[in-house]
């Protein structure tokens, strides 16, 4: 079904677009002048919010607005919604906004997406709705024309926490992308993209989320049929929390050069028993020692580890070997060469990628 058929079928019934709803007990924050403005909301709708405020803002001002419970504002990424918006008009009590629909979908086809999102008990009646369009509008744009093969998958295959996991990955890779140079033109396979959601979509941990949405986000090229990430996905679907986090230590704790090769590789890097414990986030020597031995295993680290209690009294190598490093580099919505991700070389060429911060 095209995805304009799906609109029309899925408006049938429901002529009331854009309906309002109550904004009690929800704020917004945004930028007025150079400080942050929290403002109650009086409703909100799929197309807009009004904002109980004093200030006056003209008509056309862009806004950006991040939409969260009163009682917790600057929460949880999970527990907002950052938008878009656009003053439309000034009341005595308030100003109303318009959201800025992406521009890859009409106004109707994201109403739509906002009325027809899955209402579970336990998530947010009004942001998850928006969180929800947000997110398959991204989907839509990475995968056109097939984006809405994501979003029947979403809705069929995945429930409950998991449905939740998967659109905080795809707005997390969103915000990712939306930085990107060449944003408007990254592709990724919708085969690959429900893959990764189906996967990641197992992640409660909000580091782990971050990490998918990275790999996620270094998949879009602007190449319809590449095929670089898919083997980071196959090794990234085989990790726990505490395997990425013992990754992920180990690539920034490490001292990286460049081989004769070219390749990225890392200094010979040992830990003791309770520092490497600390790294993966548990107290048990087995579980960390297991942990270790499936990273090695999968060849992300160079030290091949046996199950045992045995505690070498030089400590652990944990050196992370090239595909550890450049898996590392994935999940952190880098999609170049490693070596200029670590600061070893300059980029050849114009690559996008996302800032990710200075490494430890």
């Amino acid at each position: 079904m095209s995805l304009k058929n799906w609109i029309a079928r899925a408006a049938v019934g429901n002529r009331r677009i854009a309906a309002r709803r109550p904004g009690e007990g929800f704020a917004a924050r945004h930028w007025a002048g150079e400080a942050v403005a929290v403002d109650s909301i009086r409703d909100i709708s799929a197309t807009g919010i009004f904002l109980i405020t004093e200030k006056r803002l003209n008509p056309g001002t862009p806004v950006t607005l991040t939409l969260d419970h009163a009682a917790v504002m600057g929460g949880s990424a999970g527990d907002q919604v950052t938008l878009q918006a656009r003053v439309v008009r000034c009341e005595e009590d308030g100003v109303g906004l318009s959201f800025d629909v992406p521009s890859n979908l009409d106004t109707r086809t994201w109403v739509t997406l906002v009325e027809t999102a899955p209402r579970e008990s336990g998530h947010d009646p009004v942001l998850g709705p928006l969180k929800t369009a947000k997110a398959m509008a991204f989907f839509h744009r990475i995968c056109a024309p097939d984006g809405l093969a994501v979003w029947t998958y979403l809705r069929n295959a995945l429930g409950g926490h998991r449905f939740w996991n998967a659109i905080e990955i795809g707005l997390q890779a969103e915000g990712f992308v939306g930085v990107a140079s060449l944003s408007d033109e990254l592709h990724a396979s919708p085969e690959f993209v429900m893959r990764l959601l189906h996967d990641g979509s197992w992640a409660d941990d909000q580091e782990m989320q971050q990490s998918w949405a990275g790999l996620l986000a270094a998949s879009c090229s602007t190449e319809q049929d590449d095929e670089s990430s898919r083997p980071f996905l196959e090794i990234f679907s085989q990790l726990t929390p505490a395997h990425a986090r013992l990754l992920n230590a180990t690539c920034m704790r490490a001292t990286k050069y460049v081989t004769e090769s070219g390749m990225v590789s890392a200094q010979h890097l040992v830990c003791t028993a309770e520092e490497t414990m600390k790294l993966s986030g548990t107290r048990d020597l087995l579980t960390m020692v297991r942990a270790l031995q499936h990273l090695s295993e999968l060849g992300l680290l160079e030290e091949r580890f046996r199950t045992s209690m045995f505690v070498p009294v030089e400590g652990f190598n944990v050196t992370p070997t090239s595909l550890g490093l450049a898996l590392f580099a994935r999940c952190k919505r880098f999609r170049g060469e490693p070596r200029v991700f670590y600061g070893l070389a300059s980029p050849s060429q114009e690559q996008w990628q996302a800032p990710v911060g200075k490494l430890g």
